[in-house]
């Protein structure tokens, strides 16, 4: 296996002679600070950091010690990347064996991946075990975890790495191979027709028990599940899905990368909500009706308000996003912040409907998904 590791160290594209130099993957936007892919970053988030791993690629000028330079401030380090040490250095060490140096997991199969599979490897096991307060992953990243890093079968990195590319917006390589294969992981969307609130609650597929609800959606906005889950009504009655159509997907794997999207409707049954497809002419019904997905990707709850378009005036919260998670909009809407901070979107890309019935035909002709970004879209409210 050392000899193994060597070989395919070698597939790596080593951007100079010199030991100690940064190098990049072949096929994944992310860089190692080292030969010894001691640290890691992940430069798939940025125009900027794209830009900057072709650079490392392909030098072959004494210029490369300024590029290795600007891998901390301009690629993420945090992100299934592991940049700097953690306060725990003997737990840091740990990790560094477990994730690359010993015969587990194993990166070193990744060929022109393996600093992207040892970066996502050192991120899960750094935040889990060297971190006091550990960063709360999405539903996505929980599930990869479960199914590949702690599952009764050992950890497997090379698949944990590719069920991870499922959870991010943005590609991590520069080709589709790495998008088709993640693009099999499980994406679920459930439109809540039921007429009432309806959460969305995980299931973990080992023992069929009951999480957090991870998404809530009041009647007519949408929810998009990367795991597995049950759909519960928000009002104390205990009524919940029948399974439909879960039941093909129930007690075996298939779940893992069903591809739908479904309506919740009142069953016939009153103690259960089921299941519909919607019907492929729906979409003629109302082709200019406004259909805006946003996702969360700010790092906590975000709340999404209705918006007179009449008087600006902001009436109540009708769908709340946990990190990761997605709601699709049918009217004008406003997204806050649910932590009392203030926060909220600065109008991108809503600046051009801002004041005019624009909102309602654009964004059906658009059909556009925002990603809530963070620092991009959300500011602190002014008073």
């Amino acid at each position: 296996m050392a000899l193994l590791r060597l070989i395919g160290t070698t597939l790596l594209m080593v951007a100079a002679s010199w030991a100690q130099s940064c190098q990049c993957d072949a096929g994944s936007f992310w860089c190692a600070a080292d030969d010894r892919l001691r640290y890691e970053y992940n430069c798939s988030g940025t125009h900027d950091a794209r830009v900057l791993w072709q650079k490392i690629s392909h030098s072959e000028d004494p210029t490369l010690a300024n590029l290795c330079k600007a891998l901390p401030s301009t690629c993420d380090g945090t992100h299934g990347a592991h940049g700097s040490p953690a306060t725990n250095s003997s737990c840091d060490d740990s990790c560094y064996d477990f994730c690359w140096r010993r015969d587990v997991g194993d990166c070193a199969d990744m060929d022109d991946n393996q600093i992207w599979c040892v970066g996502e490897c050192m991120s899960y096991c750094v935040n889990k075990h060297c971190q006091e307060t550990p960063v709360q992953p999405t539903s996505c990243e929980q599930s990869c975890g479960r199914r590949h890093m702690e599952g009764q079968g050992g950890p497997n990195f090379v698949d944990y790495s590719m069920c991870m590319a499922g959870c991010t917006t943005v590609p991590v390589g520069p080709d589709s191979t790495i998008g088709k294969m993640a693009a099999n992981s499980m994406n679920v969307t459930t439109t809540n027709m039921v007429g009432c609130k309806v959460n969305l609650r995980s299931v973990d597929p080992s023992t069929g028990g009951y999480g957090p609800a991870f998404c809530s959606m009041e009647n007519g906005t949408s929810c998009t599940a990367t795991t597995d889950f049950i759909a519960v009504v928000a009002d104390g009655t205990g009524r919940y899905d029948a399974g439909d159509p879960f039941d093909q997907w129930w007690g075996d794997e298939s779940w893992k990368d069903a591809q739908e999207t479904l309506e919740l409707h009142q069953g016939s049954n009153p103690e259960y909500i089921e299941y519909v497809k919607p019907k492929p002419t729906a979409m003629l019904v109302a082709p200019l009706a406004m259909k805006v997905t946003t996702i969360n990707m700010v790092g906590c709850k975000v709340n999404l308000r209705s918006v007179d378009p009449s008087t600006g005036g902001y009436g109540p919260a009708f769908c709340s996003m946990e990190n990761g998670t997605s709601c699709t909009a049918t009217t004008d809407f406003i997204a806050v912040v649910a932590d009392g901070t203030g926060r909220y979107d600065a109008g991108d890309p809503f600046d051009q409907w801002w004041g005019c019935l624009l909102y309602t035909s654009d964004a059906a002709d658009e059909e556009d998904s925002v990603d809530l970004g963070g620092r991009r879209i959300i500011k602190k409210k002014k008073t």
